[in-house]
């Protein structure tokens, strides 16, 4: 079943044995996209959590209650940033997939006009209707907290833009491999918003308004420096603001955008319906705790969130390689990652829920314990959560827009009001608190349900509910793969994929090309690419049989590594422009001249080749 040469092993392996031996390039690339996803969605969340820790040291529970009841006015700005950051994504990831960068780049171009213009607009509204939109979201003036909300949202507002801004950047540096910048931006926002807050409360005593004016200062702190990504390193797709609109286009993104929009959106309608609930059956103490929990399930709510984005961005990139074994292998680990890390979350924060209460709350046990309470309850439905949102996320990437659409509004706003308001009214506040819990695990349960109905049988496996089209990829016996670091294995494995060809009734002469292009770049790029054995190449070769004659098969080769960036268009561009002797570079004129199309790009920290013959 395996074939190895002693000395130095090449692993030629037919697919049941593939899934076990490529799981560390794909865990690889799963990690590049959700560590800087984490960072970024827990530096935008991460100002209300400082917020809150200031502000209940200086100002006491009417603060926190304000800043809570204020606190939804940051999904106004990523209701926007979600629209144009997801579409945005969702439509570059495809095209990139695709090697279409001409095409990305005016996506992208698009979507930093349209920041740009709702940025001035929204900022102009909610800065100027800051008292209206604070009385919309419950500062009722009989409680005494509407002059502090209108105050930490006009504050707050001031730095609309960056927020929108920076969320469009983020998943596109993620992208261009800007790491770095990326985790330099979400420390910048943390320092400069703790650093602030504490000036606006300690020596200036600038109330709600310094909070939320410290936030915006934050926040351009941490777009500047994903700017300087683009300026500095110039890379990543090409920006052109002069001939970039396009009605069509921005319906594109739109389309896209729309799922995560409307859980954005649910998560701002559904805070202002049950925080005056709360206030109804409750009290000031009741909204504070709420608003305590809040703050302090940020960390596995942002945890949540990363991961799904981590899902919707790459299986659409998955999805657009036609690779079914591979984009199996990457749902199955992405959503073990889902379940893993949302579940150790959870226990952590249950069994320390007192104690963080007690970092939000100084001098008051009452609301300290309301608080625990809440958080316990929330963070039980917190791996529930992740299932649930990553399965939305899941079925936009494929384009199933309705039914995503419809989890999202059942799961972020439907359960979660109608069962605080069922629980509140039977059990009073602390039913609030376990209907966000119950609600999770009810939308699960249902999705579990329906799936089961669905396939006419108990689902087991993830493989069972993945929702691809039958034609989607080729047969397994149609595909080989090999996974090697040496250069010893790059010369060794275009016999195997030579001898494949064979086998499969392709042509001596394609299938001779075929592992000529295969020894060509696998030894190019482990030649100059590889500097420790962490680097590893994946070689897929697939054979489509169009009209089931072998002569006709169409023949594709991809490749996938983890090491420096090898750009084989770029070094064909080299060659032909130094004019250097025609006996020289032999291999990679020959790859050109014989192949259909040669395509490459760099996502996520990987490098993607993809040869047509």
């Amino acid at each position: 079943m395996m074939k190895k040469d002693e000395k130095n092993p090449v692993i030629k392996l037919p697919f049941e044995w593939a899934e076990q031996k490529n799981d560390a390039l794909v865990g690889r690339l799963i990690w590049k996209t959700l560590v800087p996803q984490f960072a970024t969605e827990l530096s935008l969340s991460m100002t209300s959590i400082i917020d809150g820790i200031i502000v209940g040291r200086f100002y006491g529970e009417n603060g926190l209650a304000a800043v809570g009841i204020g606190a939804p006015i940051l999904s106004v700005f990523t209701i926007t940033a979600g629209i144009l950051s997801t579409g945005n994504s969702v439509l570059c990831a495809s095209l990139i997939g695709r090697s279409d960068h001409e095409k990305a780049g005016k996506v992208f171009s698009l979507a930093i006009l349209w920041s740009l213009i709702l940025s001035v607009i929204l900022t102009a509204v909610c800065v100027g209707g800051a008292e209206p939109i604070a009385r919309a979201f419950g500062g009722n003036q009989e409680a005494g907290l509407l002059p502090a909300v209108t105050d930490y949202i006009r504050g707050f507002s001031l730095g609309a833009g960056m927020i929108i801004f920076r969320q469009l950047l983020a998943p596109m540096v993620n992208m261009a491999g800007g790491t770095k910048f990326m985790y330099i931006s979400s420390l910048s926002i943390l320092g400069m918003d703790f650093v602030a807050d504490y000036v606006a409360s300690a020596f200036l005593d600038a109330g709600t308004f310094g909070l939320g004016a410290a936030s915006a200062l934050s926040y351009v702190c941490g777009c500047l420096v994903l700017v300087v990504f683009y300026v500095i390193k110039r890379r990543g797709l090409q920006v052109n603001l002069k001939s970039c609109f396009s009605v069509r286009g921005s319906l594109d993104i739109l389309r896209e955008g729309i799922p995560t929009a409307l859980k954005r959106l649910c998560d701002l309608v559904a805070p202002v319906l049950t925080n005056r609930f709360a206030l109804f059956i409750g009290s000031v103490s009741t909204m504070a705790a709420i608003s305590v929990m809040n703050s302090a399930t940020r960390f596995p709510l942002c945890l949540v969130l990363s991961l799904s984005t981590t899902v919707l961005m790459l299986t659409g990139t998955f999805y657009a390689e036609s690779d079914r074994e591979e984009m199996e292998q990457a749902c199955k680990k992405m959503f073990f990652h889902a379940v893993f890390w949302s579940t150790a979350a959870s226990v952590i924060f249950f069994v320390f829920a007192k104690p963080l209460a007690a970092f939000f709350v100084h001098g008051d046990p009452s609301v300290v314990d309301l608080a625990a309470y809440g958080i316990r309850w929330y963070v039980i439905g917190i791996p529930f959560l992740a299932l649930n949102q990553c399965a939305a996320f899941y079925l936009q990437a494929l384009g199933y827009l309705k039914i995503s659409n419809a989890i999202m509004i059942v799961d972020r706003l439907v359960t979660t009001v109608v069962l605080v308001y069922l629980l509140g009214a039977l059990m009073g506040e602390k039913g609030i608190f376990i209907a966000y819990g119950v609600s999770e695990i009810v939308l699960a349960v249902a999705l579990y349900i329906i799936a089961s109905i669905k396939i006419k049988r108990p689902v087991t496996s993830i493989k069972q509910v993945l929702c691809l089209p039958k034609d989607y990829g080729v047969p397994d016996e149609d595909c080989l793969f090999a996974l090697f670091h040496t250069r010893e294995d790059a010369i060794g494995i275009s016999n195997d994929v030579h001898d494949f060809c064979i086998q499969k009734g392709v042509d001596e002469r394609r299938a001779f090309l075929a592992a000529l292009c295969t020894e060509e770049l696998a030894v190019n790029v482990v030649s100059y690419g590889f500097t420790s054995d962490r680097q590893q190449l994946s070689v897929r070769l697939f054979l489509k049989f169009v009209s089931g004659n072998a002569e006709d098969a169409q023949i594709t080769i991809r490749f996938r590594d983890n090491g420096k960036p090898f750009d084989i268009i770029k070094r064909r561009q080299l060659v032909e422009e130094s004019k250097t002797d025609p006996t020289k570079n032999v291999g990679i004129r020959l790859v050109f001249a014989t192949a259909k199309s040669v395509s490459y790009h760099a996502a996520y920290g990987m490098n993607n080749t993809v040869i047509t013959l």
